[in-house]
């Protein structure tokens, strides 16, 4: 039978956890049997609508008596578009919760293969913000907060399950039961919401059944602090110090003026008081002093706040918040090197330079970022053409597949955990009189190699500037449209070169992307040192204090092995040693990568044509690219000399800016050309 929504009030006077100070109870449910098959839910019902508030239109859904959890009939989900849809049902539960206990209860049945989701939208207009992902998979069901991972429990695809959250909102803790079965909880940063979306993502095929939810509302009392997250303590590795944050919230109607938290880990407990205010109806993120390292293995974290304004508030049960903590365990001496293709034309680029600041801040000593850039005035054309990628962003960890830079910490954690073949020392002189820089690369083998183990240096600079049109960040994440992404969500579309400090760039990669051949003897014994030496002219325009030198070991396959990384001040420091000498290195010139050639008219209009200028004989490649990357046409010129003017056919590109690729010499060069 249909049941429409219900309202039950509950007396004050009932005694239990937290119904002290419960108000009334707000109840829905509905098995779907009332509606006949082919029927829109969203106009059947008046609990449902559509992301887009269109009932009976592609986003609807339609009652099947195809398969049900109990009686004959469900709903049922089904997309092969590649981004998912149209199909985007929403459940509203009638006001946005924040505090109080929310039960949502549901079946589901996900074919084999495929995938089942849902979300709760954070506010009463959908697209807002997320509180919560839920997806159903062959690989079990993952609930995230945005990108973040909360938990992941099993099931059994194509069978129907029954999945239950019990939500404390108070201090934000989700239990997930599935068939009844207890399967865990995790603390949610986001503690309220106001609807569930279901919507047919990519590859999806699933029904849902039996949708309900109860929510018991909270009365605050006169004093009650609740714990609601614990953070700053996830991720990292072994050993590392990590300084709890706990989200304390005022749930009561008297400001807290005293308080203290107390952490529980890993059998060490330690507190902190503190003296400030937090008014009734809000938080505050407050770090937890001296801190914890993190102990091998996995441990729960507590966090628990006592002696609210020097006494006991009114709901204990709120009171604490816990997190798993499982730090990876990583090689001694082993550096992992992400390097990200990036360029001040590319607008998704921005979560790029957002995940190496993570990378850096999460894991120091174990991880080194590098921006290698294209088509901008940054571009080191050795280094963007051996890096080879056809989209922008993308990004190698240690020179394995190409992924998304949102995808290197994945990429991370394996390659942080296996040994490397030798720890690198970086030693150097610095003469800045004649802006010298002599490099050592010391080599000590851990095990016995063999084969054509390679050796190259980088150079990468922080806080590099510059002005001109060349240096503004093109911003896709402006206004926050497309989410939050550490900050550039409050910046403009085009961020100006003023407002802009570009981190990790690749300055310099020698003798090549893929290394010096047979860089050390064969075989190369554990316990010996091998010692390659390096001279360099620093250009005027680079900080010396800002540049990073990285020695990198490349094994035969062109994987990277491992990485020594020293500020030049550490490899001063260090010492310069005394080795093979590699030469004298030229330093290209960045800033003018588009020297080799010209485009003109630009803007274009129907047609534009292309300079080059060769002094020797070259084979001449030519590509056109949007600002994704997407190679839209291209034509070998074969081998050609001299003074060369090449056409490009614009008549039926859309108005925009587009990317010129020439390959010729052995390098890659990039220009911007306008269609109006």
């Amino acid at each position: 039978m249909h049941m429409k929504k219900i309202f039950t009030l509950i007396g004050t006077g009932i005694i239990g956890l937290g119904l002290s100070h419960v108000s009334a109870q707000n109840t829905f449910s509905d098995d779907f049997e009332s509606y006949t098959a082919g029927q829109y839910i969203g106009v059947a019902s008046p609990q449902f609508t559509t992301w887009s508030n269109a009932p009976g239109g592609a986003e609807d859904v339609k009652v099947v008596n195809t398969d049900a959890r109990s009686g004959t009939n469900s709903l049922y989900w089904s997309s092969t578009a590649a981004n998912g849809g149209p199909q985007d049902l929403i459940l509203p539960f009638g006001s946005v919760m924040n505090t109080g206990h929310f039960t949502l209860k549901a079946s589901f049945k996900v074919q084999p293969g495929k995938n089942g989701y849902f979300n709760l939208q954070k506010t009463a207009t959908p697209g807002t913000a997320w509180s919560l992902d839920v997806f159903l998979s062959n690989a079990g069901i993952i609930f995230q907060n945005g990108s973040t991972y909360l938990m992941g429990t099993s099931y059994t695809q194509g069978t129907w399950i029954d999945l239950r959250l019990e939500i404390d909102l108070n201090n934000s803790r989700w239990e997930v039961y599935v068939n009844n079965a207890y399967r865990g909880f995790f603390h949610n940063p986001e503690f309220q919401f106001a609807s569930m979306n279901i919507y047919a993502v990519a590859q999806s095929a699933f029904w849902a059944d039996d949708i309900s939810y109860e929510y018991t509302p909270y009365t605050p009392p006169v004093l009650n602090a609740a714990v609601s997250m614990v953070g700053g303590v996830t991720g990292g590795l072994t050993g590392q110090s990590k300084i709890p944050v706990a989200t304390v919230r005022n749930l009561g109607t008297t400001a807290i003026s005293s308080f203290k938290l107390n952490v529980d880990y890993n059998g060490n407990n330690y507190s902190q008081s503190f003296t400030q205010t937090i008014a009734p109806n809000t938080s505050q993120n407050i770090a937890i002093l001296p801190g914890i390292s993190l102990a091998m293995g996995s441990h729960l974290i507590t966090v628990y706040i006592s002696d609210v304004n020097g006494t006991t508030d009114a709901l204990p049960d709120d009171d604490t918040a816990s997190v798993l903590i499982f730090p990876t365990d990583p090689a001694p001496g082993k550096v992992v090197i992400a390097e990200e293709g990036t360029g001040t034309w590319c607008g998704w680029c921005p979560r790029g330079a957002v995940m190496m600041a993570h990378m850096e801040n999460t894991y120091p000593g174990h991880f080194k970022g590098i921006a290698v850039h294209n088509a901008d005035p940054m571009t080191v054309s050795a280094y963007d053409s051996g890096l080879g990628l056809t989209s922008f962003p993308g990004a190698k960890v240690d020179r394995g597949a190409v992924i998304d830079p949102s995808d290197i910490e994945a990429g991370f954690i394996p390659q942080v955990q296996i040994a490397p073949s030798a720890f690198i020392t970086d030693g150097a002189v610095w003469d800045a009189a004649n802006r010298k820089l002599k490099v050592s690369l010391s080599y000590a083998f851990q095990t016995t190699v063999t084969g054509n183990w390679k050796a190259a240096l980088v150079l990468t600079e922080n806080n590099v500037k510059g002005t001109g049109s060349g240096w503004a960040q093109n911003n896709y994440y402006a206004g926050g449209g497309n989410g939050v992404m550490g900050g550039y969500e409050s910046l403009p579309g085009s961020v100006p070169a003023s407002q802009r400090a570009y981190q990790d760039v690749a300055r310099l990669i020698t003798p090549s992307f893929g290394g010096q051949a047979n860089s050390f003897p064969s075989p190369s014994a554990t316990g010996t040192t091998h010692t390659l030496n390096y001279e360099l002219d620093i250009p005027v325009g680079w900080n010396i204090d800002e540049i990073t030198i990285v020695g990198l070991l490349i094994q035969p396959n062109g994987k990277i092995d491992n990485a020594g990384v020293a500020k030049v001040q550490e490899a001063v420091d260090n010492g310069f040693v005394e080795g093979e000498n590699i030469g004298h290195v030229s330093v290209e010139n960045i800033g003018s990568p588009d020297a080799a050639f010209t485009v003109f008219p630009n803007p274009a209009q129907d047609y534009s044509l292309v300079k080059i200028e060769l002094a020797t004989p070259s084979v001449v490649y030519m590509s056109v690219r949007d600002l994704t990357g997407k190679e839209l046409f291209s034509r070998n010129y074969g081998k050609l000399d001299g003074a060369q003017i090449l056409p490009v056919n614009t008549q039926n590109l859309s108005n925009g800016i587009y990317l010129i690729q020439l390959e010729m010499n052995g390098k890659r060069y990039s220009a911007k050309l306008l269609k109006q």
